[in-house]
């Protein structure tokens, strides 16, 4: 095993550790319901529809750079 692949190995038995002892509520903190997003004549979001609850973590990630074009 490589240093580069026993760090990493090491890194994700923390972050599953971690997750773990993460607590969600029932509390919701975020609701997005219907959404749309246009840039320009680009339909970019469809009837995107959210629920976060209270020690929820989320990532919403796409292309680097792509909302700057137009």
């Amino acid at each position: 095993m490589t240093e580069q692949e026993q760090i990493s190995e090491e890194a994700m038995k923390e972050l599953e550790a971690g997750a773990s002892s993460l607590k969600v509520s029932d509390e919701l903190t975020i609701r997005i319901k219907e959404m749309h997003k246009w840039y320009g004549s680009f339909h970019v979001l469809k009837n995107v529809n959210l629920n976060v609850y209270r020690g929820e973590r989320i990532v919403i990630c796409g292309h680097p750079g792509r909302a700057n074009q137009p």
